[in-house]
């Protein structure tokens, strides 16, 4: 398990289920990721709290890199 204080965030988002296709999208490739803010926005209306989908800093380049293919 990722240790989150070392990650960075890579995106953010408004909407829990845009976040969850991209966490889904990099583990699928490999790439351990954390979800920052994703429970509270599912109290709180759509759009009142960004979610960060965070990785090992190591990891971040190849992370953006399968996010922008799927832009």
């Amino acid at each position: 398990m990722l240790a989150v204080m070392d990650n960075v965030t890579i995106a953010t988002y408004d909407n829990p289920m845009d976040a969850n296709i991209a966490k889904a999208r990099l583990e699928a490739d490999g790439i351990e990721c954390v979800l920052l803010g994703d429970k509270i926005s599912s109290i709180i209306p759509t759009g009142a709290f960004d979610i960060r989908l965070t990785v090992a800093e190591e990891n971040a380049e190849a992370a953006q890199e399968i996010l922008q293919d799927m832009e």
